[in-house]
C-alpha cells in the first residue's frame, strides 16, 4: 500500500512544490527532458485508477454511497475543480497569512478546495447538468 503513497504524492507534486520548493537542478534536468508537473499528475492518475480496476476490496469501498455519488457528479466535480484550484493557488500568499505555517495553510486550502469543489459540483449537477440529461432523453424517446 506504499505504493498509494507515492502515487498520491506524485499526483499533488505541484502543490507539494508550494510548500517545500523542488531542487533547481531536477527541475531544470525535468525541464531539458521536457517533462513538468502535469505529466506526473497524469501518471499518478492512471496508476491509481489501474489499481482500483485490480483491487477487488477497493472495489466494494468504491461501491459506498458517497462514492456513488462523487460519481455522478464526477463531470460537474471535473469542470469545477480547476476553477476553485487555480483561484485559490492564485492567492497562496493571502492564505499563507492566515494560517501559522505553509503545511497548515497546504492542509487547510485541500479542506476548503475539496469542500468548495463538492458544492459547486453538486449545484451545477442539478441545475444544469441533470436537466440537460432529462432533455436529451427526452429528444431520444421522440425519435
Amino acid at each position: 500500500m506504499a505504493y498509494l503513497y507515492c502515487y498520491f504524492s506524485l499526483f499533488s507534486i505541484r502543490q507539494i512544490d508550494k510548500i517545500s520548493p523542488i531542487d533547481p537542478s531536477f527541475m531544470n534536468l525535468l525541464k531539458f527532458l521536457g517533462i513538468d508537473f502535469f505529466h506526473f499528475t497524469g501518471f499518478a492518475a492512471a496508476c491509481i485508477i489501474l489499481i482500483a480496476l485490480q483491487n477487488k476490496s477497493l472495489q466494494k469501498i468504491i461501491q459506498i454511497k458517497p462514492f456513488l455519488f462523487l460519481g455522478k457528479i464526477s463531470y460537474s466535480i471535473y469542470l469545477m475543480h480547476w476553477l476553485i484550484v487555480v483561484y485559490i493557488m492564485e492567492h497562496w500568499e493571502k492564505w499563507l497569512q492566515l494560517f501559522p505555517t505553509p503545511q497548515i495553510t497546504f492542509f487547510a486550502m485541500l479542506l476548503i478546495s475539496f469542500l468548495a469543489t463538492i458544492i459547486s459540483a453538486t449545484m451545477l449537477y442539478y441545475t444544469v447538468e441533470r436537466p440537460f440529461i432529462n432533455l436529451g432523453k427526452k429528444i431520444i424517446s421522440k425519435s
